[in-house]
């Protein structure tokens, strides 16, 4: 447990800054007292900008028509602590580090069903995807633009006197979401999933598509479906490159920061202490159309060459029909050819029950 801090010697009380009694807070902070917006804040000093932030998040929670005032919240998203400090009722005092995985997932759902409310979970199409899924498709629950949040179909028919049918749900979930998200990011996670596929594979099926070729155009790979069909199908691309295992990095990780010393490897020892980083720079881009014709791409880091894409969690995926899509790769966003090797598989991820 002490080899990585004494290898590195970048962690550890030394490297820890100063401790004081107190704290100069600077003009790019607010005094705040008795707040009415953020009641729970109490007495203290915030950054303007975070403060700015709060106020309009809790703006968008607060939005008259858009929420009753006595609606409870389903905070599972990054608005949790807005609800909070504004006195915002909560379905559930629970935050999106605790919702993890497809069992408690399904208990999440339970709880939604019996006790229709608002849920907070757009920000976390990725990292709660089993979830964001179910909300987005299930019919049960419908996007309300202004507030950003989801509400019962239960209970928007009986606030506005309205019948919404399933697929008039459907509809409206997949337009919201392809207009609130533009691009994802996945970062490292398309290759840590993609390098654990084979692990996961019983999570997945494979749907029936029609068939598909792939064209070099430019520096671009396009792919074309004969037909098109609902990215509710195949919410999953698994995609393998040639050649990616070519450049190798070996770096130490710092637990307590951000950064990160590239080195070289020099005895079987330090080699196991590091970890490995491919194509340092390299990025893969998916992009495609929503129904509206409107451009989403995911942005995953090129790792070793095995990518699990979550094409699902990003805006203009679910519930909109596609035929194409087109890949390229970027080094520190410059387009440069793609490998000559690209191998794709359409999954579908099990769902929750409606």
């Amino acid at each position: 447990a002490l080899a990585e801090p004494a290898l590195t010697s970048t962690v550890g009380l030394a490297h820890m800054p100063a401790m004081s009694a107190y704290f100069r807070a600077d003009s790019s902070y607010v005094y705040v007292s008795k707040d009415t917006i953020l009641p729970r804040l109490g007495d203290c000093f915030i950054e303007s900008g975070q403060y700015a932030k709060s106020v309009n998040n809790i703006d968008k929670l607060s939005i008259e028509g858009e929420r009753a005032a006595d609606a409870q919240i389903f905070a599972l998203g990054n608005r949790y602590a807005y609800t909070f400090l504004s006195d915002i009722k909560g379905a559930a005092t629970i935050e999106s580090t605790v919702a993890f995985g497809y069992d408690a997932a399904v208990n999440t759902s339970d709880t939604l069903k019996r006790f229709p409310n608002y849920a907070d979970i757009a920000d976390n199409s990725l990292s709660n995807y089993y979830l964001y899924h179910w909300i987005v498709t299930s019919g049960r629950y419908v996007w309300k633009p202004k507030s950003e949040l989801f509400v019962s179909v239960e209970l928007e028919q009986e606030k506005e006197d309205v019948t919404l049918s399933k697929d008039l749900v459907r509809i409206k979930n997949g337009q919201g979401m392809a207009q609130r998200f533009d691009n994802l990011t996945m970062q490292n996670i398309a290759d840590s999933w993609g390098t654990s596929y084979d692990s996961m594979r019983s999570i997945f099926s494979e749907p029936e598509l029609s068939s598909y070729r792939m064209t070099p155009i430019g520096h671009s790979v396009e792919l074309e479906f004969d037909e098109a069909f609902d990215g509710d199908e195949a919410d999953f691309m698994y995609v393998e490159l040639s050649g990616m295992q070519d450049t190798t990095s070996y770096y130490m990780a710092h637990h307590f920061s951000n950064d990160a010393d590239f080195v070289k490897k020099e005895n079987p020892l330090t080699e196991a202490m590091m970890r490995r980083r491919y194509n340092i720079g390299h990025v893969l881009a998916v992009t495609f159309k929503d129904d509206f014709g409107k451009e989403h791409t995911v942005f995953a880091h090129m790792g070793d060459g095995k990518y699990l894409i979550c094409l699902g969690s990003c805006g203009g995926w679910l519930l909109n029909e596609h035929t194409t899509l087109v890949f390229e790769h970027y080094v520190n966003d410059i387009q440069k050819p793609m490998p000559e090797e690209v191998n794709v598989q359409f999954l579908k991820l099990r769902e929750i029950e409606p």
